[in-house]
């Protein structure tokens, strides 16, 4: 079994340098890369008016595989970023439906998973506290160590 971190992407620029961050220090540690990108087709389905009904130039369902297609596609150049950076490591990349924080403790549940590493966007104030915080409950819930790269790294 191949020992694995997984790398949390959220499609933002930010993520270009946590997956930096995580090729060169899984190349240093020899463990091979799982860049995971969580899509919540719930939080889709309550972001978008949806009331054109058959008009609607999508359906719900073409929306939310388009959004899973778009985030495997993010995953896969970022993949290939960061093989490019650490020649030899082993990278792969997961869509997994669900609320980010979820979903990446399930990930990180696998017995092959070591650690995770993600970014965090270093909200503050009512932002914060409105948002919450998806590293503060991988922090709080994961059986592995998280390694959280802050924002401009």
């Amino acid at each position: 079994m191949t020992r694995r971190w997984v790398v949390a992407h959220d499609g933002t620029p930010e993520s270009e340098g946590v997956v930096a961050v995580a090729a060169r220090h899984a190349r240093l540690h020899g463990v091979g890369l799982l860049l995971v990108h969580a899509v919540s087709h719930e939080r889709l389905h309550d972001d978008l008016d949806w009331s054109d009904g058959a008009s609607a130039p999508l359906t719900f369902e073409e929306y939310a595989a388009g959004a899973d297609t778009e985030a495997e596609l993010s995953l896969r150049a970022s993949s290939a970023a960061a093989l490019a950076r650490a020649n030899g490591l082993s990278v792969e990349v997961l869509v997994v439906p669900g609320e980010p924080a979820d979903a990446i403790l399930a990930v990180a549940g696998r017995p092959e998973i070591e650690r995770v590493v993600m970014g965090t966007h270093a909200r503050r104030g009512l932002r914060h506290l409105v948002l919450g915080s998806v590293a503060e409950r991988v922090i709080a819930k994961a059986t592995v160590p998280v390694l959280v790269v802050p924002p401009r790294v």
